[in-house]
């Protein structure tokens, strides 16, 4: 619904053709978004081909239930999926190394202190004082140096990186053929399979090509056959029919 008939809708200024006609561009869009709902869809980041369908770099492929697809909300640019060509998922080697440490612990006190809390021990309490008070003059702050064995780790994992793949398709109205060309990984591929491939396009053609080309080749024998036509003139008829 344009601009221009809301307004006549709310100024009651519409002819009942005119009304008619609204509600049913109001059912048709009704519809249109209830039937949406189980369309098939996924985003697409297109590298090239995408004026072919009318598509931006990143753009939403919707099927809907016959199997026609449309571009984001072109829904008036119905196309058939004829192809999909992908040659596998693609990998590359990431590394990682960490370094090894050890730790050593180090402790700080001074004799002098050690020996002076023996002393002061031994004369509050002989014997356990002795050594509690060694104890104690001997307590000082630990710090831990690391430093490097030298020993390295390194690991490597296959990551999946992303690679190309191309989407045939065909306009349905005028009949011209597209492709474009999609980033595409694992992932990607999984969803594409989900939508319904229609190949009868190029099948029908070349059936129908064959057809016309074995048709000719023995309306050819038969005149070879009635003298009409020499076998030499045969053969060259014949290479250029399967040119």
């Amino acid at each position: 619904m344009g601009f221009g008939d809301f307004l006549k809708e709310i100024s009651g200024n519409m002819t009942e053709e005119e009304k008619i006609e609204l509600e049913k561009k109001k059912a048709e869009i009704s519809k249109f978004k209830e039937d949406q709902k189980d369309y098939v869809k996924m985003s697409l980041n297109i590298k090239s081909g995408q004026n072919s369908v009318n598509a931006g770099t990143y753009a939403i492929m919707y099927q809907r239930k016959d199997g026609s697809v449309y571009f984001n909300k072109n829904y008036y640019d119905r196309f058939a999926l004829i192809d999909y060509i992908w040659d596998g998922p693609m990998y590359e080697t990431k590394t990682t190394t960490v370094s090894s440490k050890k730790g050593k612990e180090k402790k700080k006190g001074k004799s002098g202190k050690m020996t002076a809390g023996a002393v002061i021990g031994t004369m509050l309490m002989p014997g356990v004082g002795t050594a509690v008070g060694a104890a104690i003059g001997a307590g000082g702050k630990g710090k831990k140096k690391y430093e490097e064995d030298g020993t390295v780790d390194t690991t490597q994992q296959q990551v999946e990186v992303m690679s190309r793949s191309v989407i045939k398709l065909k306009n349905i109205e005028t009949g011209e053929f597209a492709s474009i060309v999609i980033n595409c990984n694992s992932d990607i591929d999984a969803q594409i399979k989900c939508f319904q491939f229609n190949n009868n396009f190029q099948t029908t053609d070349n059936a129908e090509d064959i057809q016309n080309i074995a048709s000719a080749l023995k309306s050819l024998k038969e005149l070879v056959d009635l003298g009409v036509l020499t076998q030499e003139e045969f053969e060259k008829k014949k290479e250029q029919l399967l040119k």
